[in-house]
């Protein structure tokens, strides 16, 4: 399925309440036991084409892209891909200095709104699905949620995908 604003109707009370969660998904992964961010790639580069297509999604061009991978215990758990509009970032700027601090620590001010949700279950060609690959065996069906924040008139695309191994920690 595409990035659609429903979820699979299939999809598990689990599944629901994880990938539905509001507020900073860390501080919800931390409950969980200790998480540890991994950033695997910063650069400077265009959106893909699924991350501006549907709901929730970037505009066309180019952006600070960042990729981490949140591991709980030391099992890669979400993996995450973040785009900020090129130049100086306005309100975003201190994204290209978080390295392995939360995105979520400069998320979540009064002055910042966030989109609904989309889901989708990545295809192959999705840009998140790349960050995924390292850390999975096989073609595993995996889940995904993102929504743009905006600060000032200025959106920062987040996306996150929940390995296989995030729920064998979550059940």
């Amino acid at each position: 399925m595409p990035w659609s604003l429903s979820l699979p109707s299939d999809a598990s009370p689990l599944t629901v309440r994880w990938l539905t969660a509001t507020g900073a998904l860390t501080a919800h992964l931390e409950t969980l036991g200790r998480v540890r961010l991994q950033v695997l790639r910063e650069t400077l580069g265009p959106a893909a084409p699924d991350e501006t297509a549907g709901p929730a999604a970037a505009a066309p061009g180019r952006y600070f892209i960042r990729e981490v991978l949140m591991a709980i215990d030391g099992t890669p758990a979400v993996a995450a891909r973040s785009l900020v509009p090129d130049g100086d970032g306005g309100p975003w700027a201190a994204v290209k200095t978080l390295r392995t601090t939360p995105l979520a620590k400069i998320l979540y001010t009064p002055e910042t709104t966030r989109t609904p949700f989309a889901f989708a279950a990545l295809e192959a060609t999705m840009a998140l699905r790349g960050v995924t690959r390292p850390f999975i065996d096989g073609e595993h069906a995996l889940l995904a949620r993102r929504s743009v924040f905006t600060r000032a008139g200025v959106p920062i695309l987040v996306s996150e995908a929940f390995l296989p191994g995030f729920w064998a920690i979550a059940a």
